[in-house]
């Protein structure tokens, strides 16, 4: 609760290195930035005990909390992809033909569920919304623990009957990770005593399990929140150790256009590949000065968004 601002910058970051072109990396590399996505699960569980909070604390009705959620994803998502959006179609003036209906899916931020298009992150998180006054009376018992664990077992046997490909496949196993945030968000709030063995042994354990399963009988089960709660915990607990005000103020950065920072980096550098930068599109370089694009453009968005917002 405490860092909740810096953790989010830190998966910010671990997403931006994730989505770095690995083709002219080492293999054992390659696999260790490949699995940094985890970083997406960090955004879950963090949501998840924010969205607690503000549902629990909300002085408006049901749709209206709904619709300022709404707000503050859907205008940095207009704001950033439109306008790159009409750059790209003038660039590629014969590129694929796409109906009137997939755009308006897209910018409604529900198109991954339809379309599996970009941007499953905003599509997971807009349907969590949608679903959050029933999590929280689901939820709101002594027995929060046993039913967060028996609604993330559920989650990941729906996603094992669907189609390995399909798009609600992939966001349901990832769904876990915001149930627990929502679960603990109260003995976090309160400043409970946490224990090592439920933040890191206990999903590394679940990990090792899942992992073996996907690797002798050929499940594909996702493994990254059992991954992203330890590397959450150590990292909180280094972040309070170090006590860095620098380094603190660079996460709390990010953490602020965390949001934007997604949005901006699936799009803006699909976009920059058909630009003439004379650099070699897939090498580090040409992703290192891409991100440093993204970071600006992320910064304006989300200036713009506290202003729209704040009228």
């Amino acid at each position: 609760s405490k860092y909740r601002t810096e953790l989010m910058g830190f998966a910010t970051l671990l997403i931006i290195i994730c989505h770095t072109p690995r083709n002219e990396m080492p293999n054992w590399l390659g696999i260790i930035i490949g699995n940094l996505g985890l970083g997406v699960d960090i955004f879950l569980f963090l949501s998840g005990m924010g969205l607690y909070n503000s549902y629990k604390n909300r002085k408006v009705s049901i749709p209206k909390w709904f619709i300022k959620r709404y707000e503050r994803i859907i205008v940095p998502l207009l704001l950033i992809v439109i306008p790159i959006l009409i750059f790209n179609k003038f660039l590629n003036s014969e590129g694929e033909f796409r109906s009137v209906l997939s755009y308006l899916g897209e910018l409604s931020g529900f198109g991954y569920l339809f379309y599996g298009r970009a941007l499953w992150f905003v599509s997971c998180i807009l349907f969590l919304y949608i679903i959050t006054p029933l999590l929280y009376k689901i939820l709101d018992s002594k027995h929060k623990y046993s039913i967060a664990a028996i609604l993330s077992l559920l989650c990941f046997i729906i996603a094992y009957i669907l189609p390995e490909k399909d798009p609600w496949a992939f966001m349901i196993q990832r769904w876990p990770s915001y149930i627990l945030g929502f679960a603990m968000a109260v003995d976090i709030k309160e400043h409970k005593q946490g224990s090592i063995w439920h933040f890191i042994v206990l999903p590394l354990f679940t990990y090792s399990f899942l992992f073996a399963l996907n690797h002798t009988i050929g499940t594909h089960f996702s493994l990254f929140a059992f991954q992203g709660i330890p590397i959450m915990t150590i990292s909180a607990i280094l972040i309070d150790e170090m006590k860095s005000e620098r380094i603190n103020k660079v996460l709390v950065f990010m953490g602020l256009i965390s949001l934007e920072s997604y949005i901006t980096n699936i799009y803006l550098i699909s976009l920059l590949k058909s630009l003439p930068l004379h650099l070699h599109i897939g090498n580090v370089l040409y992703y290192s000065v891409s991100s440093i694009i993204c970071i600006i453009v992320s910064f304006i968005a989300y200036k713009l968004t506290y202003i729209i917002l704040k009228k």
